[in-house]
């Protein structure tokens, strides 16, 4: 009987704990694009096109350029940027 009781207060317990970690509202991912991102890397892929160099160097060359040109947006926006251009 005493080991009923026990098990209810800690099955509530952990429902409450449950609760209170199920209430963080989750962040939708934020994408950090723009037409001047697109533009720009557009542009430098036109221009590494004309290289003589494997395709991994010419992504890096586009990826070091749109990071000093956008230094606040997330690699992953522009690693993005950088695929679509490329798919277009």
């Amino acid at each position: 009987m005493m080991m009923t009781a026990l098990r209810r207060r800690i099955a509530r317990f952990l429902c409450w704990i449950a609760h209170w970690i199920d209430v963080m509202p989750a962040e939708a991912p934020r994408v950090w694009v723009s037409n001047a991102l697109f533009d720009l890397t557009r542009q430098l892929t036109d221009q590494v096109e004309q290289l003589d160099a494997s395709g991994e160097f010419k992504r890096h060359t586009v990826y070091a350029a749109l990071i000093k040109a956008f230094p606040d947006a997330r690699k992953k926006d522009l690693s993005l940027a950088i695929e679509q251009v490329l798919q277009e």
